[in-house]
């Protein structure tokens, strides 16, 4: 039996359409939409994931199985949307993918498969939903791009064998930037959040082309451990952070939240970014990692996921 928010008779709601529901970032935004009684349209690639989930139980979520790299699927995604919902009012482009692997080693079909969910995908889905925003003359989008990426702010960076994913964020942050003025005289709102380290669950894989020279294990423990001696930000922190920004009138063209893990202090404690929702003490404390990671997966049927940045 399907379940529903008391809030949901409120006639402030906004209708989100988010990318990647099923894990982390997108998935606790999602959820926490729902809770304040707003109206949620979610993607991923995997149906049986998504119908695991708990979203898939409130009447108000539209759950939707979307290629993202396939512009007819996506645009037959945001149409549904609007059938079941009337409308959408914010978009959050979320779903990401990352691989571990020397800019010689990631293959043709690795990094393509990379740019479609970083980058393709987005523009597909900005491309589908944009004459709706247009007609209404309304309507918001997030992209999700990352410290990672070397561009949007002072603490950003890039990283040794993860250049696919670097430069697909890269590359959205810059778009989002000429997106933003394109549309203003639309009154249509952009805005770049650039993503720190977040909790979530994934595996991190290998590319399959690994070169013996590289050493290429090894060179992900190392840059796995130095992650993990960080304390991430909780999902629940960053749907707040998010859904808070998302009441502006005057939207910063780029927001930040969490910290760059890569070049921070393993024994420093983070507090959160969003300051009105505290975590607990043993959410805090960091893993330590003494010995290496076993069994770093490998890419497989272009199912490549990145766990400790972000994203689905």
């Amino acid at each position: 039996m399907s379940t529903s928010n008391n809030n949901n008779n409120n006639n402030n709601y906004k209708v989100w359409f988010i990318t990647g529901v099923t894990g982390g970032s997108g998935s606790g935004l999602a959820s926490r939409l729902l809770e304040l009684g707003h109206k949620v349209a979610g993607t991923s690639r995997n149906k049986d994931k998504l119908n695991s989930t708990d979203l898939i139980k409130n009447n108000n979520f539209l759950g939707l199985q979307v290629d993202l790299a396939n512009e007819s699927n996506v645009k037959n995604s945001i149409e549904e949307t609007i059938k079941k919902f009337g409308r959408i009012d914010v978009i959050v482009n979320n779903a990401g993918q990352s691989i571990f692997g020397s800019v010689e080693e990631i293959t043709d079909k690795e990094q393509r498969l990379l740019m479609d969910v970083l980058y393709f995908g987005p523009c597909n889905v900005i491309r589908s939903v944009l004459p709706h925003f247009r007609e209404r003359k309304t309507g918001l989008i997030f992209n999700i791009s990352s410290v990672f990426g070397g561009s949007g702010c002072d603490s950003c960076s890039n990283v040794p064998f993860f250049s696919g994913y670097c430069a697909g964020k890269a590359a959205i942050h810059t778009m989002t930037e000429c997106l933003r003025e394109e549309v203003k005289p639309f009154d249509i709102k952009v805005c770049s959040i650039i993503l720190g380290y977040l909790k979530t669950s994934f595996s991190n894989p290998l590319t399959i082309n690994q070169i013996k020279d590289y050493n290429l294990k090894e060179k992900a423990n190392e840059i796995m451990k130095m992650f993990q001696r960080n304390n991430p930000e909780q999902p629940i922190n960053f749907a707040n952070f998010v859904i808070e920004n998302s009441k502006l009138s005057n939207l910063p063209p780029t927001i930040h939240f969490g910290k760059n893990p890569y070049h921070s202090n393993s024994n420093s404690q983070t507090k959160p970014s969003y300051p009105h929702q505290k975590l607990k003490a043993h959410q805090d404390a960091p893993k330590q990692f003494e010995k290496d990671i076993p069994d770093l997966p490998e890419l497989t049927d272009g199912n490549i996921h990145m766990p400790y940045i972000l994203h689905e």
